[in-house]
């Protein structure tokens, strides 16, 4: 027979959904030990630790996720031209900057996307076939719809505006 520590494992992966819903359930109905848990911790912590610095987690998740630097990621914007490899803008729409797109079975890099594009290809999965169907689908009123230089449908913005 195995240790404690090997059987309390084997548990949980058998039953990983029952011990997080119980551990969620606990965590809803105690709040306040929660809390004084979690300030705890903070107190704890060395005074360089206890401030959140989004540069260097963004340096770590670039390194981390993609094998890349700003400064890689600079240089591929730059080939770019500065601008969305899918729809062109200069402008990341995102107070968090610029998108890397990548292939989430090869994890490919594929290009730098603003954020309208990244969601874009997030909602279709990926799939050309639903994107291909999206235009199949928006070129049915391309000539009763008069677009606009931003996107927005000058036609649809007088029927519900």
């Amino acid at each position: 027979m195995g240790s404690t520590k090997e059987q309390s494992r084997d548990y949980y992966i058998r039953n990983r959904e029952k011990v997080l819903e119980r551990s969620r359930l606990w965590s809803k109905n105690n709040r306040e030990k929660v809390n004084a848990a979690k300030r705890k911790w903070r107190a704890t912590r060395p005074p360089e630790k206890q401030t959140y610095d989004s540069k260097k987690k963004r340096i770590r998740h670039l390194k981390d996720l993609y094998g890349m630097t700003p400064e890689d990621v600079d240089s591929m914007l730059a080939k770019q031209g500065g601008l969305c490899a899918m729809c062109g803008t200069p402008d990341p729409n995102w107070y968090r900057g610029w998108h890397i797109d990548h292939d989430h079975a090869t994890h490919k890099i594929r290009g730098i996307l603003c954020h309208s594009c990244n969601i874009l290809l997030g909602h279709a999965k990926d799939n050309v076939d639903i994107l291909a169907k999206g235009i199949i689908y928006l070129n049915k009123f391309k000539e009763e719809m008069d677009y606009t230089d931003n996107g927005r449908l000058e036609e649809y913005s007088k029927r519900y505006y």
